[in-house]
């Protein structure tokens, strides 16, 4: 049975593209263009997934992580965060509100694909993705002197957190992007 993804992003074509490799997997794909709005829905409905641009309408993407880790319905809600090339992130704090993964705008349909199956097959076994939504997701190299590569793991605890390059285009080199 597929799982519920919230897309929120001021974009519809996000929207559709997220909708349209999703629901052929059984997903369901519900938009939204401010934060706000979909944090209301998340507390009725409990989506696996949420997938939000780093750039959000009417709260910050941290306001956004932080409200979906105070919900107890939310506890196994994954995170993943949309980037630009040239935002300037704060990696480790991302990651300690939960964010899983970062897809670099514009978005490519194979990345992600792969982005989504692999946080969502992960999270079949481990609430926050654990390590087989690693082995499935490919790292985004450095940009802009900025890397958003997971930093080494220590002793094996605390979560693992995939990042993704969304840049390269497919084998047919007809990726659409977003």
């Amino acid at each position: 049975m597929g799982s519920t993804i919230f897309v929120i992003d001021s974009s519809p074509a996000v929207h559709r593209m997220v909708e349209q490799i999703s629901a052929p997997e059984g997903h369901k794909v519900m938009g939204f263009s401010d934060g706000p709005s979909a944090l209301d829905a998340a507390r009725k409905l409990s989506p696996a997934l949420v997938i939000a641009d780093y750039h959000l309408d009417k709260i910050t993407f941290s306001g956004l992580c932080k409200e979906i880790g105070r919900q107890d319905s939310l506890a196994e809600t994954l995170i993943v965060s949309m980037v630009d090339g040239s935002d300037r992130l704060d990696e480790s704090k991302l990651r300690s509100l939960g964010v899983r993964a970062f897809l670099k705008k514009p978005l490519q349909r194979e990345q992600l694909l792969d982005t989504i199956k692999g946080i969502l097959n992960g999270a079949a076994g481990d609430p926050r993705g654990g390590k087989s939504a690693n082995a499935a997701l490919p790292t985004l190299p450095a940009s802009h002197g900025r890397s958003l590569n997971p930093p080494p793991r220590s002793s094996g605890a605390g979560r693992s957190m995939p990042s993704v390059n969304t840049s390269r285009r497919s084998a047919g080199g007809n990726a659409a992007a977003c």
